[in-house]
């Protein structure tokens, strides 16, 4: 995981609930939960939660809103493939 995220809380294999570091703007949490299938896979539900700041926390999480769920399933991918 990178070193820029804040571990709130973990369970090994089966959660993680973190944080960006203090911005200005907003605060983003965000966690994965996994849930072990047959066939030994493993699905991931992933979540995300923003708390504003300041008036231009709205501006700005709306400004990139579009491409948000792209940039987690990129995440996700790069976190699966280590």
């Amino acid at each position: 995981m990178p070193h820029f995220f804040i571990v709130h809380n973990a369970k090994e294999d089966i959660y993680w609930v973190a944080e960006t570091p203090e911005d200005k703007h907003l605060n983003a949490y965000f966690g994965v939960v996994t849930v072990k299938l047959r066939n030994n896979l493993t699905r991931f539900h992933v979540f995300t939660s923003v708390k504003y700041i300041h008036w231009t926390g709205p501006v700005y999480f709306n400004f990139i809103r579009p491409f948000h769920h792209l940039v987690v399933l990129k995440m996700m991918k790069a976190g699966i493939a280590k």
